[in-house]
């Protein structure tokens, strides 16, 4: 300690007594003792080897309703009434629209009144045919007026046979200007209104019955070879998983995507809508030996590789590896691997993110196979 010659006597003798004592605490205190590295607590799960995985794969396909029609008249004409439209159900044979019927009443009349100036002919003829021969019997009457009568007689027959048969296709056509359902459904588009001049060709409305809904999904030709009629498949609809069955498989590639239609029945409670897009479902056995290890267990490495965290004992105590991995399959729940791991072998299964390789660490418990 320096004594400043300036400094009063007690202030020294005060800072004298103050680092004394100060010494005898410090001569008192024990020796401090080495604090332990503290160890994390993990859970783990002790690998187990598969021989194999089953490979999902999902494949997109539509709806399509077994029946569905584009409904258009088979004849032209000018549209008089339109009686659906877009979202009505209809019954079968219900009336959907009808074209103006003047034209062809007034032909019918005309028709019908032809007919019956040629039966009242005929039957003039007839009954100057039975006169003659009559009179052809008792030798007044020559054979030529008999042979001219019946000739007269089977030209107006025919006349008669023609003139009905236009006025059947004339009852044909009032029958083909009205637009009936084919089938029970619900009206999906409308294409023309009324006192619109309609072709044979021009659609009037769209028919669609949604009970008799299927999906259509294109499947590689190797995986279609691995299903047959009747097979349970998953399909999403909707968000929503049901059970379809196959009921077709087509047996031509289609051109553009290289794939085999496969037509999927649905269940009837099913709700959907035509040309919706649905996803089907498929699994495929791989024969590839590994592991299966929660998502949470896997974490990134260096150089774009996966890796997990092998617990193993180190002198007395357990501490962790990083091994590097490979993913062969993977979902938002598990994934398949392998790589520089055994059989038995335990890792942490979550929390991978708060470890470092070679820490101490503790098992507080121990995860089932997932």
């Amino acid at each position: 300690m320096t004594i400043k010659r300036s400094q009063p006597l007690a202030t020294i003798l005060k800072q004298g007594c103050f680092i004394t004592a100060l010494a005898l605490i410090s001569a008192c205190q024990p020796a401090s003792e080495p604090t332990s590295t503290p160890k994390a607590m993990v859970t783990t799960l002790t690998l187990a080897q598969q021989d194999s995985y089953q490979l999902q794969r999902q494949y997109a396909g539509v709806i399509r309703a077994r029946n569905s029609s584009n409904l258009s008249f088979e004849l032209s004409g000018k549209l008089k009434s339109l009686e659906v439209d877009i979202g009505d159900s209809v019954s079968k044979g219900q009336v959907l629209a009808r074209l103006d019927q003047q034209l062809l009443l007034a032909e019918q009349a005309q028709l019908q009144a032809q007919i019956n100036q040629t039966q009242a002919e005929l039957n003039l003829n007839q009954s100057t045919l039975e006169r003659n021969n009559d009179l052809n019997k008792q030798g007044f009457q020559s054979q030529q007026v008999i042979d001219e009568l019946n000739s007269q007689r089977n030209a107006l027959t025919a006349n008669l046979n023609r003139l009905q048969a236009s006025l059947k296709g004339n009852h044909l056509r009032l029958e083909k200007s009205i637009l009936v359902a084919p089938f029970a459904g619900v009206i999906t588009q409308r294409q023309a209104d009324p006192s619109q001049v309609v072709a044979p060709s021009t659609q009037i409305v769209s028919l669609v019955d949604p009970t008799t809904a299927e999906a259509y999904i294109g499947v590689p030709q190797k995986s279609a070879a691995k299903l047959g009629i009747g097979q349970e498949l998953k399909i999403l609809i909707n968000d929503a998983q049901v059970t379809g069955k196959v009921a077709g498989i087509s047996q031509q590639l289609s051109s553009g995507s290289r794939t085999q239609t496969v037509r999927i029945s649905l269940p009837s409670d099913v709700i959907t809508v035509n040309g919706q897009l649905v996803t089907m479902e498929m699994d495929h056995l791989q024969q590839v030996p590994g592991f299966w290890v929660p998502s949470d267990a896997l974490i990134n490495g260096i150089r774009g590789r996966w890796n997990v965290f092998v617990v193993k004992p180190q002198d007395g105590d357990l501490t962790i590896q990083r091994r590097d991995v490979d993913i062969l399959y993977a979902n938002q729940q598990r994934a398949y691997i392998q790589g520089a791991i055994s059989d038995g072998e335990q890792i942490v299964s979550q929390g991978l993110h708060r470890l470092v390789a070679g820490q101490l660490v503790e098992i507080a418990r121990e995860d089932i196979q997932p």
